[in-house]
């Protein structure tokens, strides 16, 4: 994290511990580290692996598209990005709500 401070901010971590930069800005430079996946912070929370950029997925998921295959350096413990028990219940409902609609068009119900 130190050495992140000084690449990235050009600042020494002891500023931030003596006071020189205020601790909420501290704070928010710390957080901008956990998202920049260049950032030791961040490889060490990944197990030492650079976390991808959008670009390396999006650009993964083409190579994907157009071979037919995953591919091969994907990372498989990628977290979904829609975990909220509130959207998770939406989607539901709304694939029981198309569910029933073709189960009506197949009956002849609904045209």
């Amino acid at each position: 994290m130190r050495a992140d401070f000084r690449r990235f901010y050009g600042i020494p971590f002891s500023d931030v511990v003596r006071g020189r930069v205020p601790l909420g800005e501290g704070v928010s430079l710390f957080v901008d580290l956990l998202h920049n996946p260049e950032s030791s912070v961040t490889r060490a929370l990944n197990d030492g692996e650079r976390p991808w950029h959008i670009g390396d997925y999006l650009t993964a998921h083409v190579w994907s598209a157009l071979t037919g295959e995953k591919h091969p350096a994907l990372p498989s413990n990628t977290k979904r990005a829609h975990t909220d028990p509130k959207r998770q219940a939406a989607v539901n409902r709304a694939l029981d709500r198309k569910r029933d609609r073709e189960r009506r068009i197949a009956e002849g119900s609904l045209t």
